[in-house]
């Protein structure tokens, strides 16, 4: 009897590990998944930054401004880059 109830325990015991293996690898999914989405939000927010702070210092018109406001990110850093704000750094 006491062989039964070892042989249950381990066979509860890696039904719970591949269980918390499972949910870890889903969980890693998602943490992955969150950390491109954050790239690309601080990527936008970055772009979106340096061009108000041209804004307010005179650096551009508004009609550049104003086109530049429904844009994609990608047009906002071609953007930057054409004006020489980027230089080290990539998009």
């Amino acid at each position: 009897m006491a062989r039964e109830s070892v042989g249950e325990m381990d066979v509860e015991r890696r039904h719970l590990l591949w269980e918390y293996r499972k949910l870890t690898a889903a969980k890693a999914r998602k943490l992955e998944r969150l950390r491109r989405e954050l790239d690309e939000a601080y990527r936008e927010w970055s772009a979106v930054s340096k061009i108000t702070k041209m804004l307010e210092r005179g650096e551009i018109t508004t009609e550049e401004a104003k086109s530049l406001l429904n844009e994609g990110v990608e047009k906002r850093w071609e953007f930057l880059r054409s004006k020489g704000v980027l230089e080290d750094e990539t998009a």
